[in-house]
């Protein structure tokens, strides 16, 4: 008699223990979710102002959202030893080391074509188009982690892409000032190869993950520091050879919103997309780089309606046609991962909900 008892405490403290660990991971999925989201939006939003208020330099705007990467120091050296100096061989070391570099020059590169389209383009189109790296995400999960694609899935891909088009459809009479017609054009064209670049990189990120078998956050953390400072090094690079670096202090003095606006805009943009970066890496690390990017399409409703606030862009019936259909993509998607998580529900870990 003793024995079963002890053995029906084992099995609740057992069962406790299971549903602790699955909250605990929801919880730490709806932070990533929050962290992702909201600073994508901000970052995209002081993007545009940097831009709208008389900065120039691309490639620093493009170092801004890789620069923030020392803010990941405090938290790594609280967690004590790195992840790194775990690994077991040498040669693990330097593949994972290779690896982070190769990832840190393209998204260097990444974020510069980015950089290209928040210049030419309103914020709400440059929104839109950047849904399009959903697609692109679809197709390079597939190849890298062999990412089930299910009906709901295809359905939320169809819809988000479509939305995206119907803006490359109205692309005149929305240019902000002084952006000539070509240079509208080649804003959409450097925004949709920017996605497509971005499409390949987290998946490819999941897969490093997945090799390793180190999902932790102490992992994503010290993957994100390596990859934004060879990110960072490569724009600042960028920055000194295109001799944008020496009209940084006449940009800050003709800003017009200030030297002191100027720095802040600079110091805040370098935040929110470090925080965007831990939402997205955490994402793509416990759940995959399929949900990060749907997740990201969470700013199409709110980047438009604050882009028309803060920076008087238009809200025409094709970019209202292109959240709905986001909007819709993404609850397609949601649904989806639910009706999945339900049939999971039995299992020890939780399961993608893709």
């Amino acid at each position: 008699m003793p024995t079963m008892v002890n053995s029906h405490e084992t099995t609740n403290s057992s069962e406790n223990a299971r549903l602790h660990g699955r909250k605990m991971y929801w919880v730490a999925v709806t932070l990533c979710i929050i962290a992702s989201v909201g600073g994508r939006s901000a970052g995209s939003l002081l993007g545009r102002y940097y831009f709208h208020e008389g900065g120039h330099s691309y490639w620093l705007r493009t170092l801004l959202t890789s620069v923030g990467s020392p803010l990941l120091i405090l938290p790594l050296l609280l967690n004590g030893p790195t992840q790194y100096s775990s690994f077991p061989t040498r040669s693990l070391k330097i593949k994972y080391l290779s690896i982070c570099t190769l990832l840190g020059i393209l998204v260097a590169a990444n974020n510069f074509l980015y950089s290209l389209g928040f210049y030419y383009l309103p914020v709400s189109t440059f929104s839109l188009l950047c849904a399009t790296q959903l697609a692109f995400t679809a197709v390079f999960s597939i190849i890298f982690v062999k990412q089930r694609i299910s009906h709901y899935v295809i359905n939320s891909l169809v819809l988000i892409t479509l939305g995206a088009v119907l803006l490359g459809i109205q692309a005149k009479g929305e240019r902000p000032g002084g952006v000539k017609s070509g240079e509208y054009k080649w804003g959409i064209l450097s925004t949709i190869l920017g996605s497509a670049l971005y499409g390949f990189i987290h998946p490819l990120l999941q897969f490093v993950f997945k090799k390793l078998e180190k999902s932790s956050f102490a992992m994503v953390l010290e993957t994100q520091a390596l990859i934004c400072m060879v990110a960072s090094g490569v724009a600042a690079v960028g920055l000194m050879c295109s001799g944008e670096f020496k009209h940084i202090s006449k940009e800050a003095h003709h800003f017009r919103a200030g030297e002191r606006g100027y720095v802040l805009t600079l110091l805040w943009s370098a935040i929110s997309w470090q925080m965007c970066v831990v939402g997205t890496y955490g994402l793509v690390s416990m759940v995959s780089s399929l949900f990060s990017m749907v997740v990201s399409t969470l700013t199409l409703p709110i980047l438009p309606v604050l882009a028309l606030l803060l920076f008087d862009d238009k809200i025409n019936s094709l970019k209202v046609i292109g959240m709905v259909l986001g909007i819709w993509g993404f609850v397609s998607y949601a649904y989806g991962g639910y009706q999945e998580s339900k049939k999971a529900e039995e299992i020890p870990l939780p399961a993608s909900p893709v």
